[in-house]
């Protein structure tokens, strides 16, 4: 309780549906914090005794992003890096 009113004069007002809401929403569909909005409903889902649906997000498989390079190759250079012009001394910075 006195976390909720100092949290509350400081100015931070939310609803705990709104924010749950919001974290699956993250976790389902996030690009960068999605494992962290997993992990953080399955510990709250937890806390509340929600056992069920703390298990069913944790079953829920990870997607695995898609990577632009191959596996055999993964620092491979593109074809425009790779060329170098005398003018400019070999350096990629200076090309034009």
């Amino acid at each position: 309780l006195p976390v909720k009113l100092i949290a509350g004069v400081a100015g931070f007002r939310g609803s705990k549906k709104r924010g749950l809401a919001t974290l699956e929403r993250v976790s389902r569909e996030g690009r960068w914090i999605r494992d962290e909005a997993r992990t953080l409903l399955i510990v709250l889902y937890t806390r509340e005794k929600r056992f069920a649906e703390a298990a069913a997000i944790a079953k829920r498989p990870v997607p695995v992003p898609i990577s632009t390079t191959t596996a055999s190759e993964p620092n491979a250079p593109s074809e425009r890096s790779t060329s170098t012009s005398a003018s400019t001394g070999g350096n990629p910075c200076l090309r034009s």
